[in-house]
């Protein structure tokens, strides 16, 4: 399985004959289909291999109709990076104004929010200097660091951007019935059967932090009576369990109503093939190392001992 190729001795691994099997597979799914099969057999796979962000990547690569392994490598790159080059500098760090306006110029996504609940849409913004926020990058050394600064205003970023993103609110998935709070089912029948979901920081918050993004997973619905729709539920890696896990929605946004101010919904949308952006070719590798700062001699050396062929960094 998917799932037992991801993990070898603390490390993140993809298996390619696992890859080309599963991209068999679910060949003949729809997005939807494919969204919900591929990121179950992530489910128990650590945080600490796979934080929220980097999952919901995987899972988009792996889903973009991609049908080999090196078409997979190259979505998944050009999901993450500039033009797939991998690169501290070209990442696309912030999703508010990288990852999400990006990946929808890309086809990837679409911002759903407004159609979904437009008369409840709110607004988060904070200006972000891209600039100062390398340089404070204690995990970068002198030279990452320049070429970070040099990457970025080659590829003509704005250093300085303001950005601004819309949400639902959390207390928009509640309506007043009688005496009573109960789930708002309108809202909640509006949802497609499967989205990805941004959990936005209230203003006070983005502002403190410097990123109005908080979390991302994976919004879906549990099956109920005669394969019907039943409750919503957030699937995604969680920092608090450890793991990629599935719970129910709705107890979810109540936990975190101090720390998130909304969300937004993003439909992933169905590719016929994965866009061929610039990314890099691997010569059939049998095994990849996926970890930041990969390039350490003794991760190398621990990596390699493991098995594994090609070993790259990933910013």
């Amino acid at each position: 399985m998917l799932q037992n190729s991801l993990n070898y001795n603390g490390y993140y691994y993809v298996d390619e004959d696992d890859i080309n099997y599963l991209l068999w597979r679910i060949d003949s799914y729809d997005v939807e289909q494919r969204l919900e099969c591929v990121s179950r057999r992530f489910l128990g796979v650590p945080y600490k291999e796979l934080d929220c962000m980097m999952y919901v990547e995987e899972v988009m690569s792996l889903t973009s109709g991609a049908q080999a392994f090196d078409e997979y490598e190259r979505a998944l790159s050009g999901i993450r990076y500039v033009d797939g080059v991998e690169r501290f500098g070209m990442r696309r760090h912030f999703v508010s104004i990288d990852w999400l306006p990006e990946n929808e110029d890309l086809g990837y996504i679409e911002d759903i929010s407004k159609k979904i609940a437009s008369e409840e849409l709110e607004y988060t913004s904070l200006e972000i200097d891209r600039i100062k926020w390398v340089i404070e990058k204690d995990n970068l050394d002198f030279v990452e660091k320049v070429t970070a600064e040099w990457d970025l205003v080659t590829i003509n970023k704005d250093l300085v951007e303001y950005a601004v993103i819309g949400y639902v609110p959390l207390a928009s998935f509640y309506t007043k019935c009688g005496d009573e709070i109960v789930p708002n089912e309108k809202l909640i029948k509006s949802l497609p059967n499967i989205s990805i979901v941004l959990f936005i920081r209230p203003q006070q918050n983005a502002e403190k932090y410097g990123a109005i993004v908080a979390h991302m997973g994976f919004l879906m619905f549990s099956k109920g009576e005669d394969d019907s729709r039943g409750e919503p539920i957030l699937r995604h890696a969680s920092s608090r369990f450890g793991m990629i896990i599935d719970e129910p929605f709705l107890p979810y946004i109540d936990s975190q109503s101090r720390y998130r101010a909304g969300v937004t919904i993003l439909k992933v949308l169905e590719h016929e093939r994965s866009p061929l952006v610039g990314a890099l070719h691997y010569a059939r590798p049998d095994m990849i190392l996926r970890r930041p700062y990969a390039d350490d001699e003794a991760v190398r050396a621990r990596a390699f001992a493991a098995g594994a062929s090609s070993v790259i960094r990933k910013g």
